[in-house]
């Protein structure tokens, strides 16, 4: 819009005014009289193209998860930054760590204390949840040679007779081996202490055969699968964060 104001007049169809308020007026309806077919084309698609009310609800909604989906984003980029600066090496801050030398592995395992509850929990499960039950108890006590960190999925962290290293899987085997023991020996002794029920109860013996022959099924533990499932569990009751340990 625009204004001749020394003649006073439309300088688009020329009408000429005495006041300027009268002129603004005429320009204003002049213009808009006087607008092309495009011009007025672009207005239809710029007005129809404005959402409605459940439209912008929607639109403000789809925003919203977007805005999540990048802040999760950024947060799983600002871990993967910090790991990556700290140049992750779980053996060297395990052995820094003047306070974290407990009794070693092998020591250890052979002082694990098995009692007759993990043998009914063996009868009325398997092998692998009794497993899991031991290692949930002495997970909870404090300072033992094994240690896994969330930072390092499934692996697991032994302090041998000098230093932490990785658990071998001949290390793993050998745990197993302790804790099949001492489950074979107390179902043994289940045997004798019941023995006034297994000559009364013939179902008792059938059932105690059973189990004995499932421990015998596992006794040189070479399924990968199967071992993996223990080691698995190990790692799950075990592991910690890094940050709330080390640093």
């Amino acid at each position: 819009m625009s204004l001749n104001t020394s003649q006073q007049c439309c300088n688009i169809c020329g009408k000429s005014y005495t006041r300027k308020n009268e002129l603004k007026k005429h320009l204003y309806i002049c213009e808009l009289s006087n607008r092309s077919q495009r011009e007025i084309n672009c207005d239809e698609e710029e007005n129809t193209n404005i959402p409605n009310i459940p439209q912008l609800y929607k639109i403000i909604l789809e925003m919203g998860k977007k805005i999540e989906r990048l802040e999760k984003q950024a947060q799983e980029n600002c871990l993967l930054l910090q790991y990556n600066k700290r140049k992750l090496n779980i053996t060297l801050q395990l052995n820094s760590q003047q306070n974290l030398k407990p009794q070693p592995f092998f020591t250890w395992i052979k002082n694990i204390i098995i009692t007759q509850n993990y043998i009914t929990m063996f009868f009325e499960n398997d092998f692998i949840f009794s497993c899991s039950q031991i290692f949930t108890t002495f997970a909870n006590i404090p300072n033992i040679p094994i240690k896994s960190f969330i930072e390092r999925k499934n692996v697991i962290y032994i302090y041998d007779d000098i230093a932490w290293r990785k658990l071998s899987n001949a290390d793993f085997i050998i745990l197993l081996k302790t804790i099949y023991k001492k489950i074979f020996t107390l179902a043994c002794e289940w045997k004798k202490i019941n023995h006034e029920e297994f000559k009364n109860n013939n179902k008792t013996e059938e059932i105690y055969n059973k189990n004995m022959i499932r421990l015998l099924d596992i006794i040189e533990f070479n399924n990968d699968n199967f071992n993996s499932k223990i080691r698995t569990k190990l790692y799950q009751y075990t592991n910690t964060l890094l940050d709330n340990t080390l640093l």
